[in-house]
């Protein structure tokens, strides 16, 4: 398994639990992977096909559903609110995957706009839900209350790897996500995050047969790494077993 973010870690553990014996080779290791800076919630964002990004999904849901049940696991399911653009229409396309799902009330949506920044992390408490705003016609933003800190986002400037936070976005970061969520201005900051998430039009899992073996690619999971984590992984699994002999 070449990658130790999300992808390859769940990946390495359906192949072994398959019979296989696995082997992770990874450049970066935690804290320095992708998946350690992410704010790591179950939302399909910037990952196709649908169709099949829709199974992956409707799989990691049920996976992280189930671990939620033990705390140690550190998953935690929390209510949110997806604020649509004009144009989206009723429901997004992953609507199907997402288990409880309803139209927000109207007074749950007193002063939330869109913003575009890069990540910051401040203290926990100030924030009951998380928001996700924007990300097509209009910028990205999110606030993602976990057990350790709330994420404040996001980025989604595309070509571009400077991996450095610039301060003037740290601060417009707090502004605006203080506009959509108010109780964030007592909120200390934590600390501040750039990360490189792995785009591409679609993501790519196939299975390529060369002259040295079989070769499963499982990447370009974009801003959907964690969403889609298990399903894929299972799929990784299922091609393993179909194509190399135990």
């Amino acid at each position: 398994m070449v990658g130790c973010g999300v992808s390859g870690l769940s990946s390495a553990i359906r192949l072994a639990e398959t019979g296989f014996r696995t082997r992770i080779v990874a450049r970066d290791r935690t804290p320095a992977t992708t998946s350690d800076v992410a704010a790591a919630i179950w939302y399909p964002f910037r990952c196709g096909p649908p169709d099949r990004a829709l199974s992956w999904s409707d799989r990691a849901y049920g996976v992280f559903r189930d671990l939620a049940d033990d705390p140690d696991t550190g998953i935690t399911l929390s209510e949110g609110i997806d604020l649509r653009e004009p144009g989206d229409g009723e429901e997004p396309w992953w609507r199907p995957a997402a288990g409880r799902f309803r139209a927000a009330d109207p007074s749950e949506l007193a002063g939330s706009y869109p913003i575009r920044g890069q990540i910051v992390r401040v203290e926990p408490g100030w924030a009951p839900r998380f928001v996700q705003a924007g990300g097509g016609t209009t910028p990205l933003a999110y606030v993602i209350p976990r057990a350790d800190c709330t994420v404040l986002g996001g980025t989604q400037d595309v070509g571009s790897w400077d991996l450095t936070p610039d301060p003037e976005t740290a601060e417009a970061i707090r502004a605006r996500c203080t506009a959509l969520v108010p109780g964030l201005a007592r909120a200390e900051v934590r600390s501040h995050a750039v990360g490189l998430r792995p785009g591409r039009p679609e993501v790519r899992l196939e299975t390529v047969v060369t002259s040295g073996g079989v070769v499963i690619h499982n990447y370009g999971h974009g801003g959907g790494g964690v969403t889609l984590s298990w399903g894929c992984a299972e799929e990784v699994a299922r091609r393993a077993a179909a194509a190399i002999p135990i």
